[in-house]
């Protein structure tokens, strides 16, 4: 992932990923879903889960790799956490079927993640889901602050507007305290948006 979006767009910590040989080309950013590159000759993608249902995949049964342990785990930063917090956030494979174990992404782990504000960007190929990636923006300390000064300052509505899905923009509203909240808005989306509310 890190190598495909070094190659088409700012990679998603600032720093160049290392070069592992790996020829990445035919980087496309797929607006509002997500990228698309080949690597070493394998279309990759790495988006949100309806680019990969626009793909076939079922969410609802995505097989993963798995010994029965712990199929995905949570990590705060680079820090490993403690056995107790890893063992409350790890998400176990449900019982194997005849392809083997299977996570209900669509309606477990997915709604899981963003209910906590995190976006869910999928990894794979036209034919495997290769991982699932949780990334949540740190909201600034003073952003709640900021909305209730606007409210003091006489200004009724104070909206959010996002390409975020609708879960995860909800969750981060109701940690700043927004008026109104538009999620999964396309950049054309948001500047409509913006000419509407100023209106």
């Amino acid at each position: 992932v890190a190598r495909g979006e070094e190659v088409g767009a700012e990679p998603v910590d600032g720093e160049d990923a290392p070069d592992d040989g790996t020829e990445v080309t035919g980087f496309e950013a797929l607006t509002g879903e997500g990228v698309r590159a080949d690597l070493d000759g394998e279309t990759h993608y790495a988006g949100k889960p309806s680019l990969f249902e626009e793909l076939g995949f079922d969410l609802s049964h995505a097989h993963v790799r798995s010994d029965g342990g712990s199929v995905l785990e949570e990590r705060d930063g680079d820090e490993a956490g403690d056995a107790e917090g890893d063992a409350a956030n790890a998400v176990t494979a449900a019982e194997p079927c005849d392809h083997g174990q299977y996570l209900d992404l669509a309606s477990e782990t997915i709604p899981r993640l963003q209910a906590e504000g995190k976006t869910v960007v999928l990894v794979g190929t036209e034919t495997e889901l290769e991982g699932v990636i949780a990334v949540a923006d740190t909201v600034r300390p003073e952003a709640a602050w900021v909305v209730d000064r606007l409210h003091e300052l006489g200004i009724d509505r104070v909206a959010m507007l996002t390409g975020d899905n609708e879960r995860t923009a909800r969750a981060v509203g109701e940690r700043v305290g927004v008026d109104e909240v538009r999620a999964e808005l396309l950049p054309d989306e948001k500047v409509a948006a913006v000419r509407e509310l100023a209106a």
